[in-house]
C-alpha cells in the first residue's frame, strides 16, 4: 500500500535532473559517494535527501493571496456589470439583434456558471453566449457603448466654456460665423472635398467686412511680399495687395480658400488699435472669428496631406505659422513651419530647385506665384527663429540661401535677416554643445553680428519701400503713409498681434 501511494507520488522530471530538493533550494551540486542512497550535502548536514522524482512533503505550501483573489473578484463582477449594463441598453439590444430580460441580467458570473457547469441547462448556457455576443458587439463601433464609455464618440457634445473666458482654437472649433456650424459640416455627413469648400467658403466674412480689414491694416503688403525680394516687387511678380479682399469661388481648391482665410486673419490681427468694430457686419467678436478660422483651415486642411503638396499647401503651413507667432502659440508655430520645412524637403527645394512648383490658383500667373527659392528661404527663417526662442534645434543646417551668390539681388535688410537666420542657427547649436568650445563658438558669433552691423547702411531701417532710380510695376500700390515708413516685412503693433489663444 506504502509502496502504491509512493508512486502515485512521482513527478515528471526532465531528463538528466538526479539532484535532490535540498541541493536545488541551496543551489549547490548533489554529488553522491558509491553507492550511497544519500548525497554527502545532505549527509554532512544530516537532513533528508529526498529526490526531485518524488513530491516534496516538506515543503511548506503557500497560502492563497487574498488581495489576489479579491481584486480579480472585483474584476469579475465589474465585467458582470458592464455587460448587463450593454445588453440592457437598447442601442446595444438593436445591434446585436436580441433583448435581455431582468430575469436573465440577474444570471450569476461567467466564474460561478463554470463551477456549476454550463451543460446542466439551455438558459444557462443561452445567457452566456448572449454576454459573448454582447460583448463583441459593443467594441464593433464608435457609436457603441465601449465606444461612448472611452469618448470615441465624434458626435459627442463639446464641454461648455465659460461665456467670458477667452476663446482657445480647442474650444472655438465648434463657434459659428454667419451662421455655420463648422464641425457638423465637416463631420461624417458632410464629408469630401465639395463638403470642406463649402465650409471654408462660409467662414469668408462679408465683402464689406473683408474690404474694410484690409484698407485699414498693413498686413496686406506683408502677406503678398512673403516669399518674394524687394525687386520682385518692384517688377510686379507678386499679387497685389488688393487681391486679399478678393473672395476665391466656392469651387476654388480648399488650398487656395485656406491660404486666403489665413491672409485675412493675419490683417485682422494688424488691425489698428483705433479701429472702428461698429462697422464690420460680425456677431461675434474679432478673436473668436480668427480661432474659428484657424481652428477650421487646421483641422481641412493644413492637417490633410493631400492638400499641401502644391505652392498654396507650403505657404498655407508659413501662414498658420505668422498667425500663431503673432497670437502667441509658439509651439504650435513652430510645428507648422517644422511640417513646412519636411515637405519642402520632400519635394526638393533644398537641392536647388527651378522649376515652377504646382499651383492650384487658376487666378494667379505664372510669374507671380513664388520661387522654390523663395519658400525655401523663408521657411527655414521662419524654422530657425522660432527654434531659438524655444531652443530646440534647427530642421535644417543648409545655409546656401544666405550666400553672397543667393543674395545678389536683396536688399540690405533682406541680405541682414537671411544672415541673421545663419547666425540664428549657429547660437542653437552652441546652446547644445555642452563642451568648452561654446566660448569659442560664441566669439565667433559676436565677430558675425559685428561684421553685419557694419556692412548695414546707416538709416536702412528707416528706408521707404521705394527707392531712388526705380520705378515700381504696373501692379504695386502705393503704399500708405504707415506701411511707407517700415522695412519689408515689418509690421505694426496691434490690438490683437499678442493675445494668446
Amino acid at each position: 500500500m506504502g509502496d502504491h501511494a509512493s508512486e502515485s507520488r512521482r513527478r515528471k522530471v526532465r531528463k538528466g535532473t538526479h539532484s535532490c530538493w535540498e541541493c536545488r533550494r541551496r543551489k549547490i551540486r548533489c554529488q553522491f559517494g558509491g553507492d550511497d542512497a544519500v548525497c554527502l550535502p545532505c549527509q554532512a548536514r544530516g537532513s533528508a535527501c529526498r529526490s526531485q522524482e518524488f513530491v516534496d512533503a516538506d515543503r511548506p505550501q503557500q497560502p492563497p493571496d487574498r488581495r489576489l483573489t479579491q481584486r480579480l473578484g472585483r474584476l469579475e463582477d465589474l465585467m458582470t456589470k458592464l455587460v448587463d449594463r450593454m445588453t440592457s441598453t437598447p442601442e446595444a439590444g438593436s445591434q446585436t439583434g436580441f433583448a435581455v430580460s431582468s430575469r436573465q441580467r440577474e444570471s450569476p458570473s461567467p466564474s460561478t456558471e463554470n463551477s456549476q457547469g454550463l451543460s446542466s441547462g439551455d438558459d444557462g448556457g443561452t445567457r452566456y453566449q448572449q454576454r459573448l455576443h454582447a460583448l463583441e458587439a459593443s467594441i464593433a463601433g464608435e457609436a457603441s457603448p465601449i465606444g461612448l464609455l472611452l469618448g470615441l464618440r465624434q458626435g459627442a457634445a463639446p464641454a461648455t466654456t465659460h461665456p467670458h473666458s477667452m476663446p482657445t482654437p480647442e474650444s472655438s472649433s465648434a463657434a459659428t460665423y454667419r451662421d455655420t456650424d463648422i464641425s457638423a459640416a465637416a463631420g461624417p455627413s458632410g464629408s469630401g472635398p465639395d463638403a470642406t469648400r463649402r465650409t471654408l467658403h462660409s467662414l469668408f466674412p462679408a465683402p464689406s467686412d473683408t474690404l474694410a480689414i484690409t484698407s485699414a491694416s498693413a498686413a496686406p503688403y506683408f502677406v503678398v511680399s512673403l516669399f518674394c525680394c524687394f525687386r520682385d516687387i518692384i517688377e510686379g511678380k507678386v499679387e497685389t495687395a488688393a487681391s486679399v479682399s478678393t473672395i476665391p469661388p466656392v469651387d476654388s481648391h480648399p488650398a487656395v480658400l485656406a491660404k486666403r482665410l489665413l491672409q485675412i486673419i493675419i490683417c485682422m490681427q494688424q488691425l489698428p488699435p483705433g479701429f472702428d468694430l461698429q462697422v464690420m457686419q460680425m456677431k461675434t467678436s474679432v478673436p473668436e472669428v480668427m480661432n474659428s478660422i484657424v481652428s477650421a483651415v487646421t483641422r481641412l486642411v493644413t492637417c490633410k496631406d493631400e492638400f499641401l503638396g502644391t505652392s498654396e499647401g507650403l505657404q498655407c503651413l508659413v501662414l498658420q505659422g505668422f498667425w500663431h507667432s503673432n497670437a502667441g502659440n509658439l509651439r504650435k508655430a513652430w510645428m507648422s513651419y517644422r511640417k513646412a520645412l519636411g515637405l519642402a524637403q520632400l519635394m526638393g527645394l533644398d537641392r536647388g530647385c527651378t522649376r515652377t512648383l504646382k499651383s492650384v490658383d487658376p487666378t494667379v500667373p505664372d510669374r507671380q506665384q513664388p520661387t522654390p527659392y523663395g519658400l525655401w528661404c523663408r521657411i527655414n527663417i521662419c524654422d530657425r527663429l522660432s527654434s531659438l526662442l524655444l531652443g530646440l534645434p534647427v530642421g535644417s543646417t543648409d545655409d546656401a540661401y544666405a550666400s553672397d551668390e543667393a543674395t545678389a539681388r536683396d536688399t540690405d535688410m533682406e541680405r541682414m535677416e537671411k544672415v541673421q537666420s545663419v547666425i540664428a542657427a549657429r547660437i542653437t547649436q552652441r546652446n547644445a554643445n555642452k563642451t568648452g568650445e561654446a566660448y569659442v563658438m560664441t566669439q565667433a558669433i559676436d565677430r558675425d553680428l559685428r561684421a553685419l552691423a557694419k556692412r548695414m547702411v546707416v538709416g536702412a531701417s528707416a528706408q521707404p519701400l521705394r527707392r531712388e532710380g526705380t520705378q515700381p510695376g504696373p501692379n504695386v500700390p502705393p503704399l500708405p503713409p504707415s506701411a511707407a515708413a517700415r522695412p519689408p516685412g515689418a509690421l505694426a503693433p496691434s490690438l490683437y498681434a499678442s493675445q494668446p489663444c
